[in-house]
């Protein structure tokens, strides 16, 4: 956490910190039910690296070690859904980010994020 927030203070896009992403593969071996260290990681992947395929692989370790973490199935719909424009796979996580979502803060949210992915499933047939 430290070493993270002072790579942010020095850099303005966090994604970039390409030294993170061992420790976070260190993170995760030791604790596999750590979800906010294979989000983060899915982001450098992702954004920082831009290595889609990498990104995916890694969230959906996240998801098999995690399956009722709504963040992730959170990641995993937009993921589907914007970057590699597969609405029907990002259908699948969008209705169990919903169904794990907890937090009532976001709740509204993910249903809105579910009915968007539903729209987007539909006109692909």
């Amino acid at each position: 956490e430290q070493y993270h927030h002072e790579f942010i203070q020095r850099n303005k896009d966090w994604t970039q910190d390409s030294e993170l992403v061992g420790l976070l593969n260190l993170i995760t071996d030791l604790d596999p039910h750590f979800p906010e260290a294979y989000a983060v990681g899915t982001s450098i992947y992702a954004d920082g690296f831009k290595d889609k395929h990498k990104a995916l692989n890694y969230l959906l370790e996240g998801i098999h070690n995690n399956p009722r973490s709504w963040e992730l199935h959170r990641i995993a719909t937009i993921m589907y859904a914007r970057h590699l424009g597969d609405p029907k796979r990002a259908l699948f996580h969008a209705r169990l980010t919903v169904k794990y979502c907890d937090d009532q803060w976001y709740a509204p949210s993910m249903r809105r994020l579910l009915r968007t992915v539903q729209r987007l499933a539909d006109k692909r047939g």
